[in-house]
């Protein structure tokens, strides 16, 4: 017997969210790439969103790569980026892989072995960790070489410290690429501290926002139980422009 779809197909209530989310991965299409949250209670719709652009993302001929975060208590750093990257890497000729990364692929070995040999372990742990940050973005960018990369990061409440420093170093280094993340949150109660850490891991670029060129636009949207009768859910977006405005409705 044949499977039902799980998912509806058409999106009811939610055109002026997904317009957004379109808008931000034509954004990267044209070199303008950012990160996207998107934060709600479980059953108001994220998924069936993130299920919408990422149909819209291959139709468009876009790269799409993505992975979750686990809510086990020991979890892997990095655990999102590990799968969604993990995964590309069964698809890639690693030989030609290498080659683009250059001296790259060697920092991204620590994570990924079959890149070839890590680099030797000493000197400063932080910028060891930069260097792995900017081979993380480096591979990223070439997933976006031939169209634009939609990566797609789930479950941000159970993320792990260095996967949400890695999400807030991406907000000051994806301007200017093809690459855009959506990322996902739940707001329920029993989670309410690990979201509100991984809120806070995205707001905190706002102040440094405020000084970057034209080109970088950020979106934050909030998917949240409205008090009113008009409709059963109700979102706020804001839109993080050179002169930093937002709105809400």
């Amino acid at each position: 017997m044949a499977l039902a779809r799980v998912l509806c197909p058409i999106v009811v209530g939610r055109e002026s969210e997904l317009s957004s989310l379109e808008d931000a991965l034509l954004a990267a299409l044209r070199g303008d790439g950012g990160v996207v949250i998107i934060g709600g209670e479980a059953g108001m719709g994220k998924t069936r969103l993130v299920s919408e652009l990422v149909n819209r993302a291959k139709r468009l001929r876009c790269a799409v790569m993505s992975g979750a975060c686990s809510e086990a208590e020991l979890s892997l750093p990095y655990l999102p980026f590990l799968e969604a990257i993990g995964n590309r890497l069964t698809t890639e000729n690693l030989d030609e892989l290498r080659q683009r990364l250059g001296a790259a692929a060697d920092e991204l070995s620590q994570l990924f072995p079959q890149l070839g040999r890590p680099s030797a372990a000493g000197g400063d742990p932080t910028q060891a960790k930069l260097r792995m940050f900017e081979a993380i973005l480096l591979l990223l960018r070439d997933a976006a070489r031939d169209r634009a990369l939609l990566l797609v990061l789930e479950d941000l409440q159970w993320a792990d410290p260095g996967t949400r420093e890695l999400l807030d170093y991406m907000t000051r280094r994806l301007r200017s690429t093809n690459v855009l993340v959506l990322a996902t949150y739940r707001m329920d109660e029993r989670f309410s501290r690990n979201a509100r850490s991984a809120k806070s891991s995205v707001s905190s670029c706002t102040s440094a926002a405020k000084a970057i060129p034209s080109c970088w636009k950020r979106c934050f949207a909030t998917l949240s139980t409205a008090a009113t009768s008009i409709a059963p859910i109700q979102a706020g977006i804001g839109r993080r422009w050179p002169r930093c405005e937002s709105r809400a409705r």
